[in-house]
């Protein structure tokens, strides 16, 4: 019972307040056109969801509909070899090797403090 009632009350939450929220911050952006069906209407008539998945890698395994198409990994391009510098860092990194890290593209280097 205390399930169901999650459930019902994320459903609502989802219908009544999440979807309209973002669907007003879109159209405020003009991020939505203005002849854009409601998100509400694309929810309910959607025929194909793509996603950003590996549909192998999930755990659970989890059943769809053949109305989903599984892209995950469709955003990557093969690598390009290092600049020249980058590979003399590398090699002369010796045999403990070394650990990079990335924050991605979400955090430009140009905002990050110097220490």
């Amino acid at each position: 019972m205390i399930n169901s009632l999650y459930n019902l009350v994320g459903a609502m939450s989802n219908e009544y307040v999440i979807l309209p929220s973002e669907e007003r911050q879109c159209r405020e952006r003009q991020l939505c056109p203005d002849d854009m069906p409601s998100f509400h209407d694309l929810r309910r008539k959607t025929s194909l969801f793509i996603t950003n998945i590996v549909r192998t890698m999930e755990n659970p395994s989890l059943p769809y509909t053949p109305t989903v198409v599984h892209a995950g990994g469709i955003h990557c391009r093969p690598a390009k070899p290092l600049p020249q510098d980058l590979q003399q860092w590398v090699a002369s990194s010796g045999k403990p090797g070394f650990i990079y890290f990335s924050l991605g593209s979400l955090v430009p280097s140009s905002e990050m403090p110097e220490k």
